[in-house]
């Protein structure tokens, strides 16, 4: 990592380069970031989030009963293999993010606050000047990179999609989107309606069930669950033989 002089309309400010820069610190760019470090160790980087602290989905994403909704073992990481359950908790993916973080020593190297506004290409200086935002200043401060990673998923983190269905403002309930669930929704004694039966719905309404009068799935699709047991057998198998204790040489 460098500072350079701006030459791109950024008047006297003096701009951090580096031959990578990576948008996002949530599975993506963590993993992007340790493999980088692990083939390209010469390279210089640096890891860019918007938020407070990694994660990106798991840490935006609060509402009750929230997990993936992937087995964690296709999931996870090649280079940290996941040794949990198959479908996992937000905090004990939380968890697994942060230890990855702490194994390849990402902390140093991972700016969060920091929001990018924009990102221009030069092919005189082949390079990108990110235009950033950030949260302990006011201004835009430039970061300048040979090499751009965009990790940020696709989520709006800031506004979640709500529909503009005629007639939603004389509701006269509460509507929540799961993307922005308060810390203090009481749903006692509340009659509920989750609309849709995605993955979301799927983990929230269990949730639900026990803290409000009655909760209903509205659906446009027909759907049906079907209970199953949090665990792998192949994995469970494995386990059990522990091939780095029982090993079998041939002469």
């Amino acid at each position: 990592m460098s500072a350079v002089s701006s030459d791109a309309g950024c008047d006297s400010e003096e701009i951090e380069r580096f031959d990578v820069i990576i948008v996002g610190a949530g599975i993506s760019g963590i993993g992007s970031a340790t493999l980088l470090r692990k083939h390209c160790p010469d390279l210089s980087f640096v890891v860019l989030d918007a938020m407070e602290s990694f994660g990106g989905t798991w840490l935006m994403h609060k509402y009750p009963g929230t997990r993936s909704d992937s087995d964690l073992f296709t999931f996870g990481y090649g280079f940290k293999p996941w040794k949990g359950d198959p479908i996992a908790s937000r905090q004990q993916i939380l968890d697994y993010l942060g230890g990855a973080i702490e194994d390849a020593n990402l902390g140093p190297h991972i700016r969060y606050g920091h929001k990018v506004q924009s990102a221009e290409w030069s092919s005189e200086a082949a390079s990108w000047t990110l235009a950033v935002e950030r949260s302990d200043i006011e201004g835009l401060v430039h970061l300048q990179g040979r090499f751009l990673w965009m990790c940020q998923g696709y989520y709006r983190h800031s506004h979640g999609y709500t529909p503009d269905w005629p007639g939603l403002a004389q509701f006269q309930g509460q509507v929540v989107h799961p993307q922005h669930w308060p810390d203090d929704l009481d749903l006692s004694g509340k009659q509920v309606t989750v609309i849709g039966s995605g993955a979301t719905a799927a983990t929230l309404i269990p949730a639900l069930a026990d803290s409000c009068a009655h909760v209903t799935m509205l659906q446009r699709t027909p759907t049906y669950f079907a209970a199953g047991r949090n665990a792998d057998s192949l994995a469970d198998e494995l386990r059990k033989l522990d091939t780095s204790k029982n090993r079998l040489f041939l002469a």
